[in-house]
């Protein structure tokens, strides 16, 4: 049985679906199957060629919804599952917000770190990093999503890949030369978000026990466990800063000024980044800026904080306050405790 013109343009699922392959099996006979395989494997040598994505990365690719972000054209998506009525922008504007994100050309950034201590605001500047330019930022772990959307889960991206606009990190061990899967690369340098430790590590400790949006409860807090944990994570807090503050080409950012006038400082960072402002998605961004990943406040009603931790707090702020005016013009807000004693 001879294909005409027209049976060769239907798609390849009707083209050899179950009733025309036995139509064409009983016509052929058992003589000229060995032709009809041949053309069925240039078939599908050709459907593979056609959507095949390309990866240049060690680790395993992303999932499909966010590998096809390579090549889409970005498009205009609704707003997360809390919110699917349209967003007004700053400007008026009722139109929706972009919240399309996608990944770089390969090779076309500069690998650079989004560096802080745990509890720092992270994730939180990942989310207003990709929102205000439709962006991906990166992670050196497997963790959850920046908030700009409900179901993804972040897969460890491959760093040396540079294809995001920063890579999350909390290692200290990660601010110069970089080892991903089997590739060796360099850090060309990077944002480092400071935030007072009292802050920080409460926000880390409240992590471990609730996740990113849970509070410890104060009994906790009256454990031996607490005060090793808040006297161990000062002196990681100082060696993350103090390794922050040697990257060569870096921008400071303390999470008290973002926190305060978040608009501000999220322009600083695009500069830094050298990311055209895009207007239409800052003023949507400004309806929203904390996404998802916000802790629920929760009075503790009592002061985690002992004298003895005091101590030994303030010691590592002093320290890296010494460090910065030594070897930079970075100052320090005042982060001592108003009761070390």
């Amino acid at each position: 049985m001879m294909m005409n013109s027209s049976e060769l343009t239907l798609p390849v699922n009707e083209l050899f679906s179950p009733e025309r392959l036995q139509m064409a099996s009983a016509a052929r006979g058992m003589n000229r199957r060995p032709a009809f395989v041949v053309l069925f494997v240039a078939a599908g040598f050709i459907l593979m060629s056609l959507t095949k994505t390309t990866y240049k990365v060690d680790e395993e690719p992303p999932p499909l919804a966010l590998a096809n972000t390579w090549t889409k054209t970005p498009s205009k998506l609704s707003l997360s599952a809390e919110n699917k009525s349209k967003e007004k922008n700053a400007t008026g504007d009722s139109e929706e917000c972009d919240l399309d994100r996608k990944f770089m050309p390969a090779g076309s950034r500069p690998l650079l770190l989004l560096l802080s201590f745990p509890g720092s605001g992270n994730t939180w500047v990942r989310y207003l990093i990709e929102r205000s330019t439709g962006i991906y930022s990166g992670s050196f772990y497997h963790d959850v999503g920046t908030g700009n959307d409900d179901s993804s889960v972040w897969r460890k991206s491959n760093p040396c890949s540079k294809t995001t606009l920063v890579v999350k990190s909390h290692g200290w061990e990660n601010f110069d030369r970089i080892k991903s899967g089997a590739q060796k690369c360099k850090v060309e340098g990077g944002i480092l978000i400071i935030r007072n430790p009292y802050g920080a590590i409460l926000a880390d400790f409240n992590r471990v026990k609730k996740g990113k949006t849970g509070t410890a409860s104060a009994s906790q807090f009256l454990t031996d466990e607490w005060k090793h944990f808040a006297e161990s994570r000062s002196a990681s807090w100082l060696k993350t800063n103090e390794k922050g503050m040697k990257i060569h080409n870096k921008l400071v950012v303390f999470y008290e000024d973002l926190v305060a006038n978040t608009e501000y400082e999220l322009r600083r960072i695009l500069d830094f980044l050298q990311v055209a402002h895009n207007e239409r998605r800052i003023a949507c961004l400004m309806n929203d800026t904390v996404g998802k990943y916000k802790r629920e406040h929760k009075e503790l009603k009592i002061n985690p904080y002992s004298a003895e931790i005091n101590r030994t707090i303030d010691a590592k702020i002093r320290a890296f306050r010494e460090s910065l005016q030594s070897n930079s013009n970075v100052e320090l807000p005042p982060y001592e405790s108003k009761n070390p004693s």
